[in-house]
């Protein structure tokens, strides 16, 4: 599954902005593609789900990080399983 992140430059400050998610379930993986924006941009959050990983609701926060300063979304990711198959489902998540 993948999510789009966009990060936007704010008061001036146009530094890089690190890009992190923490809640993941076990079995599961996620990665930014950049890991950091500077400026105005867009990052790609992919996540894969392994098979281990049991349907449900499971909590996460995308942390965007620079200059001192760090903002959070807080978003859930939904998995469900058939057949041995995992699949995620993303509800709207938030701008950073």
């Amino acid at each position: 599954m993948r999510y789009t992140a966009t990060v936007t430059d704010s008061g001036g400050f146009t530094g890089t902005v690190n890009l992190s998610v923490s809640g993941l379930p076990a079995g599961a993986s996620a990665t930014f593609t950049p890991a950091a924006v500077s400026g105005n941009g867009t990052s790609t959050l992919a996540v894969t789900v392994g098979g281990s990983v049991v349907g449900g609701a499971y909590p996460l926060t995308i942390t965007g990080a620079g200059g001192g300063i760090s903002h959070t979304a807080n978003v859930t990711l939904q998995v469900s399983t058939s057949g041995g198959r995992s699949a995620v489902r993303w509800p709207h998540l938030p701008p950073l």
